[in-house]
């Protein structure tokens, strides 16, 4: 008959059998792990959870290890039981992955798969070159940059903060490109989406939160639920984009900037829009006290070809509308 919440462990024990077991009546558990039992390594281990238990948990709901906790787990070399966890993420019986360090999420993002990263700083350059999906608890932040190919197509990040130094602001840490404008996030012609992120650095020297720096067809940023904070453009895309219910905080003193820059989508000096056809910027927010535009639309060496742009119910910017050259807008 006990409620417990935890930022680390709900319930914590002993897997020597020879002590006694584990029986969860009528506990609810909203932690990290809920239960984590160590040192398995005498036969025997059981833990009961009864019908009337709930388990809350980010990732794994009951870990058996034969060593410590606060370490990469390791499958017991004996035999345990747990009863009543049917529907619960248990380790080693299901397949889910932490993460510890810089070093494991190097490893993961080669392999691709589900991570679940620790509330810990992981600093480095992480190239994506394979879908992935990575989520974070509360206090992960990736410091450095993360380069997203058209090979990790279909990859998504939630609930982790990104942040860039300048020693990782270098402009050609991705392979093949030689971007104007280094990005925390870059995309290259991929699709990927960002689920209760945040972006922040206090450099102002052209850098993007999320750059996506090359167009292939259908291949679609999704940004949902993100803050952006620094003197940086929050987001600077292609024209196949949805953009919602984040919030930004972005200003620097040479002037306004905008939530999201669009610099076109088709080959250079044709009419081919590439499959891209809408940018979609719906219930966000400004909380700078400085004015920024929602969208600005820039047109280079890209065309915009049979684009709609979807602007509706947000807050906080700019409605100034300017055009330094003749165009035609429908």
């Amino acid at each position: 008959n006990a409620s417990i919440e935890a930022v680390g462990y709900g319930v914590r024990g002993d897997g020597d059998a020879t002590r006694g077991n584990l029986v969860l009546e009528n506990v609810d558990i909203d932690a990290f792990i809920p239960v984590v039992i160590r040192k398995v390594k005498t036969p025997g281990y059981t833990v009961n959870i009864d019908d009337e238990s709930t388990l809350v948990a980010p990732g794994y709901h009951v870990v058996f290890t034969e060593g410590q906790d606060d370490a990469a787990f390791v499958a017991p070399a004996v035999a345990f039981t747990v009863n009543g966890a049917d529907n619960l993420k248990v380790f080693p019986r299901d397949n889910f992955n932490f993460v510890y360090t810089a070093a494991d999420l190097q490893a993961a993002v080669a392999a691709g798969g589900d991570y679940l990263l620790m509330p810990t700083t992981f600093a480095g350059t992480f190239a994506v070159n394979t879908p992935i999906n990575l989520e974070g608890v509360e206090g992960t932040t990736i410091e450095g940059r993360v380069n997203i190919s058209s090979n990790g197509t279909g990859s998504s990040f939630e609930n982790i903060n990104f942040t860039i130094s300048d020693a990782s602001k270098a402009t050609k840490s991705f392979p093949g490109s030689q971007y104007k404008y280094p990005g925390i996030v870059v995309i290259y012609a991929a699709a990927a989406s960002f689920e209760g992120c945040e972006f922040k650095t206090d450099i102002n020297a052209g850098v993007c939160g999320i750059n996506y720096g090359a167009h292939a067809a259908g291949k679609m940023l999704r940004v949902n639920n993100c803050k952006f904070n620094g003197d940086f453009y929050a987001i600077r895309t292609r024209t196949l984009a949805e953009i919602t219910n984040n919030q930004f905080n972005v200003y620097t003193p040479q002037g306004p900037l905008c939530a999201v820059w669009t610099w076109g989508n088709g080959t250079a000096g044709t009419n081919n829009d590439s499959g891209a056809n809408h940018v979609v910027f719906t219930n966000n927010t400004n909380v700078n006290e400085h004015p920024i535009y929602g969208v600005q639309a820039t047109s280079t060496t890209f065309n915009y070809a049979n684009i709609a742009f979807s602007v509706e119910n947000n807050n906080g910017f700019s409605a100034d509308f300017d055009t330094n050259t003749a165009c035609n807008y429908t």
